[in-house]
């Protein structure tokens, strides 16, 4: 993919409080158990997202990753992220890529795409394209991972135009 990248940290590097800087990170809800690290796989840098598989209210489980970025009106984008799944085997076990605009200021639907994979040897490229409606002036990312047991890689989060 050619192009400047126009998210800040897309390679999900941590600051020294745990966080990716440049991003929000939020546990799904209060008193979950997911846990997320650095880590580095196949030669990429990525965050590694570790649920446990035997809890109490699994569906607490998960965190959500949040970026706004400054876009243009009607424009075309393209974002993308590598995966890996290194061992969740159910298809509850989901991961989502989005981006989001203003609902109150515009009609125009929010895009999202499904980055659950099965469990495989490397990384997967996962993108959409995706037009920003005629209001937008920031558009919203996220990842999120939900009913999520095991370990998820994410890396090389990228947000082209």
């Amino acid at each position: 993919m050619v192009g400047v990248n126009l998210l800040q940290n897309g390679g999900l590097e941590l600051d020294d409080r745990g966080v990716p800087g440049g991003w929000a990170l939020a546990p799904r809800e209060p008193g979950n158990h997911t846990r997320v690290s650095a880590a580095r796989v196949h030669g990429l840098g990525c965050l590694r997202i570790e649920s446990p598989a035997h809890v109490d209210d699994w569906q607490k489980e998960g965190v959500t990753l949040t970026q706004t970025v400054l876009t243009q009106p009607d424009t075309v984008y393209t974002l993308s992220l590598q995966m890996h799944n290194r061992d969740v085997h159910s298809g509850d076990g989901s991961a989502y890529l989005f981006a989001e605009c203003n609902p109150e200021l515009d009609a125009e639907c929010d895009k999202r795409l499904r980055i659950w994979d099965p469990p495989g040897d490397g990384f997967v490229r996962k993108e959409f394209v995706f037009r920003t409606g005629r209001y937008w002036r920031h558009t919203v990312l996220k990842t999120f991972t939900r009913y999520h047991m095991g370990t998820l890689f994410i890396g090389d989060v990228r947000l082209l135009e």
